[in-house]
């Protein structure tokens, strides 16, 4: 097979695993000018307590460092799943409430990176926020989506709420344009955060709510503005994107347990009792003190 004929069946075969977006782009260094933005980033200390992203800045600059030795060209292969479900519980962002995205989508993903081995010899890796590339840049690079004023990854046509996941490979794939859409910056996000982390064009990680509870594992200084105490999607709830979005996959829809849950069901949680409700989702990000912490400064509880 050409390597047009294999990037047009896993294209075939990302559609049957439920991506909604799927797209290609060159994988090699990223531009001099993002490298320079995600420096300054750090440099201003504006990702805050997230002391993990100062780490692997040669892989973050070049996703081909993912594999040892080092390939010398590839791909980056970048998809886009749905997670959207009414009924979620107004206390947890919506992407948390059904089961781990890490292991659903990596079980989604492994026949097609095991096809791009089996059919090519190229050795391909699985990356669902476990390895630390810059998976909005390669989304915009494979021409799936942009990246918004609330700094999220939109799809056209089908809007935020999706995951975003990669399969870096030293296949040299045949590329994808870059997506040149913009959200145009209607201001919806930016009045609607509730932190205030949105009104400067440079955003600060100490003032999203997302961050704040569910990365910072110190105390909190101020009471947290909204109703999540896990994670939080007001600037993605506003967005006109999202207007229509997609159905999410069934794994994501929320589970009972967590649909139910209550401020004063979660104050009276036992440890057996949060490793009961959250075992099978990403909410276990947070352990059971930070979410009383999170619970505890919640200003509309006050």
């Amino acid at each position: 097979m050409t390597n047009e004929e294999i990037k047009n069946h896993l294209i075939e075969m990302g559609r049957a695993a439920g991506a909604v977006a799927i797209g290609v782009a060159g994988a090699g260094r990223v531009d001099e000018e993002v490298c320079l933005a995600y420096e300054r980033f750090l440099c201003e200390k504006r990702h805050f307590s997230m002391g993990y992203l100062e780490n692997y800045r040669e892989i973050r600059f070049n996703p081909l460092n993912l594999f040892t030795p080092p390939a010398d060209t590839g791909s980056v292969v970048s998809f886009a799943f749905p997670y959207y479900h009414e009924g979620t519980n107004p206390l947890f962002a919506r992407y948390a409430q059904g089961e781990d995205y890490h292991k659903s989508l990596r079980r989604r993903l492994k026949p097609l990176a095991r096809y791009i081995t089996e059919a090519t010899g190229c050795r391909a890796r699985i990356c669902v926020d476990t390895a630390p590339i810059l998976e909005r840049y390669w989304a915009v690079q494979a021409g799936i989506g942009f990246i918004g004023r609330n700094h999220c990854l939109i799809v056209p046509g089908t809007g935020s709420y999706i995951f975003l996941a990669e399969i870096v490979t030293e296949l040299p794939l045949p590329h994808d344009h870059p997506c040149k859409e913009s959200c145009r910056d209607c201001g919806r996000c930016t009045d609607a955060c509730p932190g205030g982390a949105l009104r400067s064009p440079e955003f600060d990680c100490s003032l999203c709510l997302s961050c704040l509870t569910i990365e910072h594992r110190g105390p909190l200084s101020h009471p947290l503005p909204g109703r999540c105490i896990y994670g939080c999607d007001v600037c993605q709830a506003v967005c006109p994107h999202n207007a229509v979005p997609a159905p999410g996959l069934p794994e994501f829809r929320p589970t009972d347990k967590i649909s139910g849950l209550t401020p004063l069901g979660i104050r009276h949680l036992s440890e057996e009792d949060y490793s009961a409700i959250f075992k099978s989702s990403a909410i276990t990000r947070c352990p059971l003190p930070r979410l009383l912490r999170n619970l505890d400064m919640l200003q509309y509880s006050r």
